[in-house]
């Protein structure tokens, strides 16, 4: 297995260690014996922050980094930043869809379905892990286990971070936003697939059937969360008192609110979207 330096990412020979440790070391030379015999070792930051620089250029090699930390935390923080970016990217889509979802003021709420949908998608994906581990006939590790998670949440950790500049651009910006949401996925699932096959040596055949199944129950579980909170919302906005001031803005910012109105429709899909022309056709 090809083994990289934890702290700098240089590439090691076999049982070679890296001179940056030497380098970086503090020199102990006038001190007591005892304490030269501390052990180095590197920052949980400096762990993370190589490990999303391999997920960027190297990431079939990005797993040996969390392997070689040996410890639950840099894997642990790398999918409560994914978590975190997710909700983000949730507010600020919806806070630029325009001044409707602001008059709601459904931010919070927003921020907290997302966190919890992004949560149990990557419970979802660490029950399949575990579930593969069990078919290869291999102990189930959760240090192990959770790194594997943290594969597929490096990958969405950056792809949102793709998706939050789109959703800038607009009707666009939105559909592309979310297209990058299934390739991301998709992304994530075959690089862990192939980390879990070559690295870590788990029968083919069960990763040929466990993760696409795996795929469609958390791409269906996104879709139900989804669907749910749009419907709520929908039961929300036709309430008496948000279709007044949805009213009375419309007619006092008329431009603005038609632009709204098509960035929404662009959105949603063809249900929710003849409920919202059905609601706003006798305002412009």
């Amino acid at each position: 297995m090809v083994k990289y330096c934890i702290y700098c990412g240089k590439q090691l020979e076999e049982g070679q260690i890296c001179g940056c440790q030497q380098q970086d070391m503090p020199q102990m030379q006038n001190y007591p014996p005892v304490q030269q015999q501390v052990a180095y070792s590197p920052s949980v930051v400096s762990v993370v922050l190589n490990f999303l620089k391999h997920i960027i250029m190297r990431p079939f090699d990005a797993m040996d980094i969390l392997l070689e930390s040996n410890s639950y935390i840099p894997g642990g923080i790398v999918i409560a930043l994914q978590v975190l970016l997710s909700s983000l990217f949730a507010i600020i889509t919806i806070n630029n869809a325009g001044w409707i979802f602001k008059l709601m003021n459904i931010s919070g709420s927003v921020f907290f379905c997302t966190f919890i949908g992004a949560v149990l998608l990557d419970a979802i994906f660490l029950g399949g892990v575990v579930l593969c581990t069990l078919l290869s006939r291999q102990k189930v590790e959760l240090v192990i286990a959770l790194d594997v998670v943290a594969i597929r949440s490096g990958i969405i950790a950056i792809f949102n971070v793709l998706a939050i500049l789109f959703s800038f651009l607009g009707t666009f910006g939105f559909k592309a936003s979310f297209l990058l949401f299934i390739i991301s996925e998709l992304f994530a699932i075959v690089l862990t697939a192939i980390v879990l096959s070559e690295k870590l040596r788990f029968n083919k055949t069960s990763l040929f059937y466990v993760f696409p199944i795996i795929f469609v129950i958390m791409f269906g579980t996104n879709a139900m969360i989804m669907n749910s909170y749009i419907a709520n919302l929908q039961t929300k906005l036709i309430t008496e008192d948000y279709a007044e001031k949805v009213e009375k803005y419309v007619k006092k910012h008329p431009e603005e609110a038609e632009k709204t109105l098509k960035n929404i429709l662009g959105i949603f899909g063809k249900d929710e979207e003849d409920t919202l022309d059905d609601m706003f056709k006798d305002l412009f």
